[in-house]
């Protein structure tokens, strides 16, 4: 479940989840604001920003490459949006995938498996305490469970929203799985026309 910590403004110039020590306590629905740490997530591209990514629009979904179902789903619906739309529309959106796995997922193995869905979805990874500063700030809950009979021995629930960034870094969204690829469609294109 992602709870109301996740409206909050990220700051251009800084890693990607990274809080100025001046922001205030509180967002405008009066919620409190993280502050604080700037852990970095990295790419087969190396380190990523989140302040390079102003002025597009971004994508942003939480999972793990061995996940059997809400993943696939999840990123099937952002590549089915990143492949619906126009070139010029394209240049201004962006999809990020974090892993919730980082012992298991490395940037290559994000890398492929991100590319199965969409060659521009973008795979993320990173320690594990940058991850968990990274889920804290976004308000994103998850929970590795024990599985003996499965392949990995272990389980990782986790939310299937798909959270939305505006143009000016400012999370604005979520569209969660049983909203559909359409939903999704039409809440980025809205995005991109604020931008107009």
């Amino acid at each position: 479940m992602f709870s109301k910590k996740w409206r909050s403004s990220l700051i251009p110039g800084l890693a990607i989840v990274a809080m100025s020590a001046g922001m205030p306590t509180a967002s405008a629905d009066g919620q409190p604001v993280p502050a604080g740490g700037e852990p970095t997530l990295s790419s087969v591209q190396g380190p990523l920003d989140l302040g390079d990514l102003r002025g597009k629009v971004v994508m942003l979904f939480f999972g793990y490459t061995s996940c059997p179902d809400i993943c696939p789903l999840s990123l099937a619906r952002i590549g089915a949006c990143l492949s619906s739309l126009e070139a010029e529309q394209a240049q201004h959106v962006r999809a990020l995938f974090i892993t919730l796995d980082p012992g298991r997922d490395t940037a290559e193995r994000m890398h492929r498996y991100a590319g199965f869905f969409h060659p521009g979805i973008i795979g993320l990874t990173g320690g594990m305490e940058a991850i968990d500063e990274v889920t804290s700030r976004y308000g994103v809950t998850y929970e590795r469970k024990p599985a003996p009979g499965s392949a990995l021995g272990y389980t990782i629930s986790h939310p299937d929203a798909i959270l939305l960034v505006d143009t000016d870094g400012v999370l604005v969204d979520e569209v969660r799985g049983e909203e559909g690829k359409e939903t999704l469609r039409r809440k980025v294109l809205a995005l991109l026309a604020r931008r107009e």
